[in-house]
């Protein structure tokens, strides 16, 4: 027969005095103490461990363990405080991990301090396709990867920068290394419709700031035209309307592009022609150099009055990323001395038929 007793208060000095814990309970015979985890030195592992030792602790039994803070992949026996941690990323920085231990009299926490170095290298080998792009084209991104020491090859996350001069953008890019050799890897970079410009690419760990390894760069001619939609309004004075400087189009590829044309979708009997040129002439240019600008117009013949939307596409023949322009909310009005009465006619509801003469003027 036992009673269990707890501690209320510690041995302790207070100013010279020495106190002794006070216990509570009758008859006493077992004595119970809150858990103490003993703090250990600064562990090193390695990123290809997934079980770190036990934490060692004084105090009463049964413990409860838990983590406070950790890395998201990592957790904890519950039962017997071993720590599991999947998918380590060696990083430059010591991780800190706050571990608590609860029993029936309370509880006590540490932090731990644990570190990962890096165990592998990344470097950039080759681009396909590679070059200047006439247009944006899907790139296969091939590399390999070197293990430091006597780490076993095995399948590690990396990470590829993808960096855009013209826009300022960035994408990034989380393969793996392939399965039948894990010293290399191959992903592929998917475009947007509009990439245009210098593209480079590096290689990292993700646990590091710094590229090991090399950087590759490719090339997409492009046009874009500034601005890249307008609203314009103009009356009918005869058979033909004329709009100047409508926009201009400028080369953001970095190299000059050649063979130009302009063609228009979304409306009949409109040309375009360069501002500095006769209105007859259609837009066509040998070579726009890079980052150069030119102003465009265009006419329109036998129009009508109409308020509607098309668009003006440049392009070459080798399908260069295409810079296009939509005309919106163009009207046609005509003068206040040349008035026309129109008139449209339409039936009620759906039900009635032309005999009902029930039709509203519009």
């Amino acid at each position: 027969m036992w009673t269990k007793c707890f501690a209320t208060t510690w041995s302790m000095f207070v100013w010279g005095l020495f106190l002794q814990p006070s216990w509570t309970g009758e008859n006493c015979t077992l004595e119970l103490l809150k858990p103490v985890i003993i703090e250990p030195p600064q562990q090193n592992t390695n990123e290809s461990v997934i079980r770190l030792p036990n934490a060692v602790i004084t105090g009463s039994i049964p413990v409860t363990w838990s983590l406070k803070d950790h890395p998201g992949n990592m957790i904890i026996d519950g039962r017997t405080g071993r720590l599991f941690w999947s998918n380590v990323i060696g990083r430059q920085i010591a991780y800190s991990v706050t571990v608590e231990a609860t029993n029936i009299v309370g509880k006590h926490s540490v932090e731990l301090t644990i570190n990962v170095p890096v165990s592998y290298s990344v470097n950039l080998i080759s681009l396909d396709p590679d070059g200047i792009l006439p247009r944006p084209n899907q790139i296969d991104i091939v590399g390999e990867i070197a293990f430091i020491d006597f780490i076993a090859p095995r399948l590690v996350p990396i990470k590829l920068i993808v960096n855009s001069t013209l826009t300022g953008t960035t994408r990034v890019l989380s393969p793996t290394n392939e399965h039948s050799d894990p010293t290399t890897f191959m992903t592929t970079y998917y475009p947007i419709p509009d990439d245009a410009g210098t593209f480079t690419v590096k290689a990292y760990h993700p646990g590091s700031e710094q590229s090991s390894g090399n950087t590759l760069t490719w090339v997409i001619l492009g046009m874009r035209c500034e601005p890249t939609f307008v609203s314009l309004k103009s009356y009918i004075d005869g058979n033909q309307a004329v709009f100047a400087n409508v926009s201009t189009l400028k080369n953001v590829g970095g190299y000059p592009i050649s063979n130009i044309s302009s063609k228009v979708y979304g409306i009949q009997n409109v040309h375009v022609f360069k501002s500095e040129d006769k209105t007859e002439e259609s837009f066509f240019m040998t070579e726009l150099n890079s980052y150069e600008v030119v102003s465009f117009g265009f006419q329109m013949k036998d129009v009508k009055p109409m308020s509607k939307t098309f668009y003006i596409v440049f392009s070459t023949t080798e399908r260069t990323n295409i810079g296009d322009i939509p005309a919106r909310d163009v009207s046609i009005h005509i003068p206040n001395e040349s008035k026309i009465n129109m008139m449209a006619l339409s039936k009620k509801g759906e039900n009635e038929n032309y005999a009902n003469e029930n039709c509203k003027v519009v």
